[in-house]
């Protein structure tokens, strides 16, 4: 069954996360957050609609991207991050990754996870690293913190003590994740359909 949670167990948390991604990332480029972004990338990225505007590290940790979280999010791990951008990418979705046309990137706050999707291809693009290994490498290790993406890399003492993240449903608390985090050293994975 569920029991209480308390101060010491850890938990999982997601739109936090989303500062550590953006300091790993931050901290390999510092002086080129308003450059365009395909060349590290390694394709090119456009909004249909604005196909001279560039897309910047500034925008995509700002949500001002005019990126959207696409029909087909999340994009299956076997698959290209990029066949979502591209129209003859398999998961263009008829544009759905893009804004409105009369969103341009750089002048309308639209929350999308993809754009922290792009972060970490960057990070790993950058440094040859798996992203979340990057992070731990870099961030979490060096200030003595047990904690990781999707587990990786949290040791299997901390793992013991973790708490499943409840949503309260027809009166009853159900776990959403982590009811029963894997087991160390494996982590999470959670993957797009792949068709």
């Amino acid at each position: 069954g569920l029991t209480s949670f308390s101060a010491d167990q850890p938990f999982r948390v997601a739109s936090v996360s989303k500062m550590f991604a953006a300091v790993a990332l931050v901290r390999l480029i510092p002086d080129r957050l308003d450059q365009d972004i395909s060349p590290i990338l390694g394709f090119d990225l456009r909004h249909p609609a604005f196909p001279d505007r560039p897309i910047t590290t500034r925008m995509i940790l700002s949500h001002t991207s005019g990126l959207r979280n696409g029909d087909s999010y999340p994009v299956p791990f076997s698959h290209a991050l990029s066949e979502a951008f591209r129209p003859d990418g398999r998961h263009f979705d008829s544009g759905s990754w893009f804004g409105p046309p009369n969103h341009a990137p750089g002048d309308w706050f639209t929350y999308a996870d993809v754009n922290f999707a792009l972060a970490a291809q960057m990070v790993e693009r950058l440094t040859g690293e798996r992203f979340d290994l990057h992070v731990r490498r870099v961030l979490f290790a060096p200030g003595g913190l047990d904690i990781g993406y999707n587990w990786s890399g949290v040791s299997a003492r901390r793992r013991a003590r973790a708490a499943a993240g409840l949503r309260r449903e027809n009166g009853a608390w159900q776990a959403q994740v982590d009811e029963s985090p894997p087991a160390f050293p494996q982590i999470a994975l959670y993957r797009g359909d792949d068709p």
